[in-house]
């Protein structure tokens, strides 16, 4: 049976910690999750660092200025230097997935296309994907909206966009017992949105990753053409500001 991993956050770090593991994965959104997660299932012990906090679903109160305190990067005022474009990014355990609005589509097949033929992106073409997708949409809970989802919005659009001529679908969404609350940028109160923080994230601390919340990844330690470990700082969840405790990890 293998160790089960272990939650940290601010509260648990010591001034100059050094932790060694065999790889430390910088990010815990759906990128840095599933890595962690595919790691550890082949038995190997994976450090996930995430600046943000450890927020549980338990804890969402559907007040949209207390969440983006919690779950949003600058509390949703992040913007282009030109202030044109606001740029909405998660801070929190579980990254973009937890405010997200669940929307889940496969890679388009010219993007996959592009990618290898312009940037010689290789095993990621179509055919590389496919069982990938399937594993991915099952876990996830991936399936078209049905037609109890549609608020009167949503049939508007649909009734003009069809008097068009355009073409649409219902939209691909990693649901499970969905409650309708509509709340769905501000995190999921039922854990029904299939976020890394209740997917992937509890599944690989099941099979050993360590995560460390509230810890800001700030310097790789090369030597030569190697990196030998990274430096990170804690930060202080109450003031999202970076302390003074530093860890130091160590990885294969």
């Amino acid at each position: 049976m293998k160790k089960t991993g272990m939650y940290r956050d601010y509260k648990s770090y010591q001034p100059g910690e050094v932790i060694t593991v065999d790889v430390v994965v910088i990010g815990s959104g759906c990128g840095g999750s599933t890595m962690a997660y595919e790691l550890s299932k082949k038995g190997i012990k994976v450090a996930l660092l995430e600046q943000g906090g450890n927020y549980h679903t338990g804890t969402f109160d559907n007040n949209e200025l207390n969440m983006a305190g919690k779950v949003s990067a600058e509390r949703n005022f992040h913007t282009t230097s030109d202030g044109g474009i606001n740029l909405v990014y998660g801070n929190n355990l579980g990254g973009a997935s937890v405010h997200y609005w669940a929307d889940s589509y496969r890679t388009p097949e010219d993007r996959l296309l592009l990618w290898h033929r312009k940037y010689e992106i290789e095993h990621h073409l179509p055919e590389d994907l496919d069982s990938y997708w399937k594993e991915l949409e099952t876990d996830l809970h991936v399936s078209p909206a049905s037609e109890e989802y549609f608020n009167p919005m949503n049939r508007l659009f649909r009734n003009a966009s069809q008097r068009l001529g355009w073409d649409g679908h219902n939209v691909p969404q990693a649901r499970k017992n969905c409650q309708k609350s509509g709340h769905c940028m501000q995190g999921c109160l039922f854990g029904a949105k299939q976020s890394q923080l209740i997917t992937h994230i509890p599944s690989a601390v099941r099979l050993g990753t360590d995560v460390y919340a509230d810890l800001r990844a700030e310097r790789l330690e090369i030597v030569g053409n190697q990196v030998k470990g990274l430096e990170a700082v804690v930060i202080d969840r109450r003031t999202l500001r970076p302390t003074q405790t530093k860890l130091r990890f160590q990885a294969k």
